[in-house]
């Protein structure tokens, strides 16, 4: 939980690691693809002494635990520390456990999957390169992922996580999709946004979302707590310039902005979507069963 006094930002009060990553992941019966993934960080990275890797999983992933208890996993030069917990019911708890494990000390973090590879050689240089001139800690970085143009790879300042709670930035209430958006939002609106030339690449074909229902009820739903980043956004903004009333003004005035086109854009946008999936939706049943169509 957070306060609502703006947070205080500074990296030497607060304990903060400089330069360490890291890396929050859950996995659930993958152990090859994490493997291939935990080879692909000993292979790119540059300076292990100031990476961790964090994994969650599920106290009833048998095929997980047979593989850690076999050492199937090979050694990369810095910490796994392995999580195992109830399975909880969205994937952004997996991630927040991770974060109350790890000490909330690390200068940046990042959420990965079990299912792609670090490719940039130096990815940890750059990344800490990114957050050089940040002392304050509010900056979200953003990997290349070939599959999509969002932020799905996001490396997180620590005074970002500090400031809103790890509540406010991944809620958990999404079944599929839209925290990425969720956290993305957050940065664009709070002027603290950047992409960096590091590439994750999926190991074997693009995966298939599962268990999808009801795109058109989380599409709008997702469009419509807008509001609550924006209101997270304005939290980013007091904290960053709690003592430059000019700056922070400026930075509000731009919050503005970008929320006004975040909203135009989305809803222009939802029309589309609720036709596609419609359409789609009614293609894929049966002529007799298509009046039982209930979207939202």
């Amino acid at each position: 939980m957070t306060s609502d006094k703006p947070a205080i930002l500074d990296r030497d009060q607060c304990g903060i690691r400089t330069g360490e990553i890291s890396i929050l992941m859950a996995t659930r019966g993958r152990a090859e693809m994490l493997a291939e993934e935990i080879e692909s960080l000993k292979q790119n990275t540059v300076n292990k002494a100031k990476v961790k890797l964090w994994v969650y999983v599920d106290d009833d992933d048998k095929v997980m635990l047979d593989a850690i208890a076999a050492k199937k996993f090979p050694d990369p030069g810095f910490p796994i520390h392995w999580h195992v917990g109830p399975r909880p019911g969205a994937l952004g708890l997996c991630h927040q456990a991770l974060w109350n494990a790890s000490g909330r000390v690390s200068e940046i973090y990042t959420i990965s999957v079990d299912d792609v590879r670090f490719d940039t050689h130096g990815w940890d240089e750059i990344v800490r390169g990114a957050f050089t001139d940040c002392r304050d800690g509010v900056l979200l970085a953003f990997a290349h992922d070939p599959n999509a143009p969002q932020a799905t790879f996001p490396y997180i300042g620590w005074g970002f996580l500090l400031t809103l709670g790890y509540e406010k930035i991944f809620p958990g209430i999404f079944v599929y999709w839209f925290d990425d958006k969720w956290i993305e939002q957050i940065a664009v609106m709070a002027g603290r946004c950047v992409k960096i030339p590091v590439t994750m690449n999926p190991i074997g074909d693009k995966g298939l979302t599962q268990r999808m229902r009801n795109v058109p009820f989380w599409t709008r739903f997702c469009q419509l707590t807008v509001v609550e980043r924006k209101d997270s956004s304005q939290k980013l903004i007091d904290a960053m310039y709690a003592k430059d009333a000019d700056a922070r003004a400026k930075a509000t005035a731009e919050l503005e902005k970008a929320f006004s086109k975040i909203t135009n854009d989305e809803t222009d946008a939802f029309s589309d979507i609720y036709c596609i999936f419609q359409e789609e939706r009614h293609t894929a049943l049966k002529p007799e069963d298509r009046n039982l169509f209930y979207p939202l």
